[in-house]
Order: structure tokens, then sequence, then C-alpha cells
């Protein structure tokens, strides 16, 4: 049971993020307004660009690996930010990737996979953004979020 001091900062927090429209509407992003980038002279900003199939093969590698560098490289984090003609707000609301870069005699093999969470297999059915993320409220505006939080899918 809330006492009215923690009433009061709930009913103040929630005024105020329906009052600042950074908070209360965050819809996703019209692709063709936010397309991919990242080019050469700043690769970083690729880090923002979908990754959209999975993949596994050896890499070409230019120059010498050590021969001490053995074992497998796993990276994870979000992988996909658009679907169906709209993108995510933020980098780390996009589905999430792992990827394995491993090292041995041949080289290097690379192999990413989606999570296959159940959102996204829905979502991926759909072809579109079916559930709001953390700041990113799903299509539909406003009506279609009022239960946003409850509505969140991992």
């Amino acid at each position: 049971m809330l006492n009215r001091r923690q009433f009061l900062w709930l009913a103040g927090g929630t005024a105020a993020s329906l009052a600042l429209p950074g908070c209360a509407a965050s819809p996703p992003l019209n692709k063709e307004l936010f397309p991919d980038f990242g080019d050469q002279a700043h690769p970083y900003l690729g880090l923002a660009t979908s990754l959209r199939e999975e993949h596994a093969y050896q890499a070409k590698v230019e120059g010498k690996l050590p021969a001490e560098l053995r074992g497998t490289l796993y990276r994870n984090g979000p992988g996909l930010f658009d679907r169906g003609g709209l993108r995510k707000r933020n980098l780390l609301d996009g589905d999430g990737m792992v990827q394995a870069f491993r090292f041995d005699d041949g080289g290097v093999h690379y192999r990413n996979r989606f999570v296959r969470t159940a959102k996204f297999v829905e979502e991926e059915a759909a072809g579109t953004f079916l559930y709001p993320s953390w700041s990113t409220l799903a299509p539909g505006g406003l009506l279609a979020n009022i239960w946003g939080a409850r509505r969140m899918k991992c």
C-alpha cells in the first residue's frame, strides 16, 4: 500500500511524463527520414545500422594473426533497429544479437544469430513493431500504448 508521500511522487512523475513530449510521445521514427548511417570517415555511426540477416563464414584476414591467438570472442548487443519502414529511437532498443569470432589455425570464423525471444519471433512474423521498448513506443499512438509498460516483452 502506498503512503501519501509515495502516491504524490508517483502522481507527480506521471503528470510530468505526460506533460513532457519527449517522455510521453516517443513513437518509432520513419525510416525514410532516418536512414542507416555510418561511412568510412565515421564507422562508429554504423553501430545503429541494422544487420538484417544471420551469417556464418570464414573471414578474410589481411596480414598475419598471432600464433597465440586462439579461442572465441563473443559479442552481444543490439542488431536490428528497424522493421516495416519504422526505426527504433535509441541504440539500446534494437533486437538482440549474439556474434562469435572463432580464432584457430584456419583463421577467423564469424557467425551471428538473433536472440529468438517471443517479442522477436512475433514482430518478425508480423513484419512490424508490436511492442513498446524502454524508449520507443509501439506504433499506434497514445491509445495503443496506454498500458505500454505492461505490454513490454523481452
